[in-house]
């Protein structure tokens, strides 16, 4: 009998610990997003990593490319927070290396990100 009631609490506790996992299920995908001519793309991968585009017109060379990687974290179930390690030239006052932070929040398929800067829809 004490099998199988410790049988029981250990499949009950997985099958939440998976619950748990699909929360933040939501947020895996692309999402994309327009300000203006300037467009941003994330890609959210299972296990917090993901990757961004960036395309920008700039007046003197036209519309230019920029592309990186961040991890991600859910705090509930729409909401988190995507950290991006941006590198510093030596023109800049922060030479090297620095972690910027961006909380975003969903509704749907809709996501708001970095104070409602970009509105992004999950493709």
């Amino acid at each position: 009998m004490m099998f199988f009631a410790m049988l029981y609490v250990g499949v009950s506790s997985c099958s939440k610990d998976k619950d748990d996992d699909s929360s933040s299920s939501g947020v895996v995908g692309t999402w994309s997003g327009k300000d203006g001519k300037d467009q941003l793309t994330l890609n959210f991968k299972k296990g917090g990593s993901g990757t961004w585009t960036y395309r920008y017109y700039d007046s003197y060379s036209g519309t230019e490319t920029e592309r990186g990687t961040f991890t991600w974290e859910m705090d509930g179930k729409t909401e988190g927070w995507i950290y991006v390690e941006n590198e510093y030239d030596s023109y800049s006052s922060y030479s090297g290396r620095r972690t910027h932070a961006m909380f975003f929040e969903m509704e749907g398929k809709t996501m708001y990100l970095d104070d409602d800067k970009w509105i992004l829809t999950k493709q």
